[in-house]
């Protein structure tokens, strides 16, 4: 060994701070401690061996022990020469570790909780919720700024690796509370005495186990509760514990590490921060032998596997299964509801005092309407936004051209021929049964683009699955009446509590106005039919909640400056949209219904999250309570405080409103997603502030000056905080 004389202390801190220095360059770093410890090298200047004992469960074969191969070749290009060990036990490893057979070891984070109480906690139920977080802990870890929280007593925590999430395996799927784990017997740590103690809390009887042995007493029925990564499930054939009953939670609660734990004395604090760095570097590789392990070991390759708690859809292992199944029930419900309703359409046409025809072509038109259901749900579920918007499109401007046709053209062509072609098709005022006629052409044009899906071969019925579905299902369908009730009652209300003399005038400037919503409402309607099926594809994805977070924000930033465009250039659009200018009276509604449309447009991405749980009843709720505060403040809008349309405007940006407070708190608890709160507000307030100013205040509507300096200054506003996301599309582009 070298002998050299001492340095001092500020020259130990100069040398010190200079190799933990990340923007010099590593060879740089790695001379500078080589000065700083002179006494590691050898007598020719050479880094003395160290032995680095990695713990693999299936030895020198396994993932791991590869994964430390690849970094004793990068250490040993720093000049460090490493030497392997590889060890099946970790409690052996652990043991050798402190008798210093092993310059540093790889094992779980559990078991580095030994050396290091602070990285020991990482770990810890509930500590890291997802892999998201998990990264941007170790880049917080990798600090230079945290090195001294890596050093604890004569042990240096070296570095950190994904293990993936840790899962609650059962044998009995009955425990799915703890409450019901109570009495049970449940696996821990048997180093682990924080384990245990929290076993016994809950009232379960804590067995202590190793991590070789952890497999062996979980499928030979010695423990009922066994916390473990998914791989475990094929590599310590777990599924034979699970067997017909059990099952795997489908909730991870914690997220699991490797931790590299070297000796002090050989692996000095300015070594181990180039190893820290170096695993970070290497993050995203790790995580994705990670995940390969879990799609190679996941139990989703057992066909015969067991599971609950896992979404409904998600259980279903064949997509095709579930476009079978509701193939199946729409067809045949449809064909019943087409009989039963052709058989009694001149009861119907008597109840409802209305022509018969005209029953007979509504009841075809649901038929038809019915049938394309499943298809076009089909093309949102694939992602192919354009094939679905054509469709949809076609649909309309058939509508809207045998309208143009057949109510326009077809009676001057009637009339300029009496005696010919058109005019044996032409009927003499039956302007209401044209229109109906329009929508069915438009109808069966969809459905006979659609035919092929009902003539596939091999329709299949998941009896199970549909009973699933319907349950699912009924709260949605309730939802959608409370729905139908908050969107079109006001109408109705209008009607029937004002006075007949200026009833049918209020219910039409109101109707009128209404439309210029019409940019908010197809927004929203753009983003409800584009949003859900991309929901519903990450639900599985453990950055699932930052992503709905991240869409939510952008939706309300977009939607705001639409907000504020309409609001301020709704004086334009009324020329376009209302055309009879005894209408205009009615326009101080026009920002109140628009801000009432983003509400719900809000709403709708708020309220994923009772959906992506099975919850859909708690969405019917929410609807229920809209459609009370419809119903509720109408009445005291409009028949005690004589507020006409605008009492109704009031009413339903109040609802709608509603409906977004409750379901963001119900999602708190129930599903929590990181919202960026203070920025949705934010841009909400100034947009909804600066729309009212330029609207409501007449010498500043009139010149519209500062509507386009808000509109201006809220854009540079949106760029000035997003401008990175902004940059990073306008490349894209």
């Amino acid at each position: 060994m070298t002998h050299a004389a001492p340095l001092s202390e500020a020259k130990r801190a100069e040398l010190s701070a200079h190799a933990m220095d990340q923007s010099l360059p590593i060879e740089e770093r790695v001379a500078t401690i080589k000065k700083l410890y002179p006494d590691m090298l050898n007598a020719d200047g050479t880094t003395p061996t160290r032995t680095i004992c990695v713990w693999d469960i299936v030895g020198k074969t396994g993932p791991i022990y590869n994964a430390a191969v690849d970094q004793q070749a990068r250490m040993l290009g720093w000049g460090v020469d490493v030497k392997l060990e590889a060890y099946t036990s970790e409690s052996v490893l652990a043991e050798d570790l402190k008798a210093g057979q092993c310059d540093a070891a790889l094992f779980t984070g559990l078991r580095a909780r030994l050396f290091n109480k602070f990285t020991g906690t990482i770990d810890s139920i509930g500590a890291v919720p997802s892999s998201a977080h998990m990264k941007l802990l170790m880049r917080v870890l990798t600090d230079p700024k945290n090195a001294d929280r890596m050093v604890d007593g004569q042990y240096v925590v070296m570095g950190y690796a994904p293990l993936g999430a840790a899962y609650i395996f059962v044998n009995d799927r009955a425990i799915n509370t703890l409450a019901k784990a109570a009495g049970k017997r449940v696996a821990v740590m048997d180093y682990d005495l924080v384990q245990a103690e929290m076993v016994q809390q809950i009232g379960a009887n804590p067995v202590p186990t190793s991590m070789i042995s952890a497999g062996g007493k979980f499928n030979n029925n010695n423990v009922d509760v066994l916390p473990a990564p998914l791989v475990a499930y094929n590599i310590m054939e777990l599924y034979k514990g699970i067997g017909d009953t059990g099952g795997i939670v489908n909730y991870p609660f914690s997220q699991l590490t490797l931790q590299l734990v070297g000796r002090a004395e050989r692996f000095p604090n300015e070594l181990a921060q180039l190893v820290r760095e170096d695993f970070l570097k290497r993050y995203e590789e790790l995580e994705k032998i990670v995940e390969q392990l879990e799609i190679i070991n996941s139990p989703e390759k057992d066909r015969n596997f067991n599971r609950w708690f896992y979404d409904w859809n998600k259980r279903v292992k064949n997509k095709k299964e579930v476009i079978s199944t509701a193939t199946v029930s729409i067809f045949w419900t449809t064909i019943l509801f087409l009989c039963v309703a052709l058989l009694f359409q001149k009861s119907l046409a008597g109840l409802l005092n209305i022509d018969k025809e005209y029953i007979n072509y509504a009841i075809w038109i649901l038929a038809f309407d019915a049938l394309v259901i499943i298809p076009f749900s089909k093309l949102r579920a694939e992602q192919r936004p354009i094939r679905y918007s054509v469709l949809k499109i076609s649909n309309v401007l058939i509508y809207l051209l045998l309208n143009v046709f057949l109510l326009a053209i077809l009676p001057n062509l009637a009339q300029s021929n009496p005696q010919g072609f058109w005019s044996s098709f032409y009927v003499a005022d039956y302007q209401i049964g044209y229109v109906f006629l329009s929508n069915l052409m438009a109808s069966l044009f969809t459905f006979v683009l659609f035919m092929p899906h009902y003539f596939q071969p091999n329709w299949f019925f998941n009896n199970e699955l549909w009973k699933k579905m319907l349950h699912y299902g009924w709260p949605i369908l309730f939802a959608g009446l409370a729905f139908g009730i908050n969107e079109h009652l006001d109408k109705i209300l209008l009607s029937e509590w004002l006075d007949p003399a200026t009833a049918k005038a209020a219910v039409g400037a109101y109707s009128a106005c209404y439309k210029i919503g019409l940019f908010m409402v197809l927004f929203r309607t753009a983003y409800t039919l584009g949003i859900e099926p991309f929901f519903f594809s990450q639900a599985g994805n453990t950055n699932a909640p930052q992503t709905y977070a991240t869409i939510t924000k952008y939706f309300v930033i977009l939607g705001s400056l639409i907000l504020l465009v309409v609001v301020v250039f709704a004086d334009v659009v009324k020329i376009l949209l209302v055309r009879d200018q005894q209408y205009w009276e009615a326009m101080s509604i026009v920002p109140l219904i628009i801000i009432a449309n983003f509400f719900l447009g809000i709403y709708t991405s708020l309220s994923v999250w009772y959906k992506l749980i099975d919850k859909t009843i708690i969405g019917a709720y929410i609807s229920a309570i809209g459609a009370f505060i419809t119903l509720s403040m109408n009445y005291i809008l409009i028949v005690k405080f004589n507020l006409s349309y605008l009492g109704s405007a009031i009413a339903t940006i109040c609802a709608y409103g509603s409906m977004m407070v409750i379901s963001y708190y119900l999602g708190k608890e129930k599903y929590p997603i990181p919202f960026e709160m203070k920025k949705i507000l934010t841009y909400l307030f100034a947009s909804i502030t600066l729309a009212c100013i330029s609207f409501y205040v007449t010498e500043l509507r009139e010149t519209f000056v500062f509507g386009i300096l808000a509109i201006i200054g809220f854009s540079y506003y949106i760029y000035k905080n997003e401008k990175e996301v902004i940059l990073k599309l306008i490349k894209r582009k």
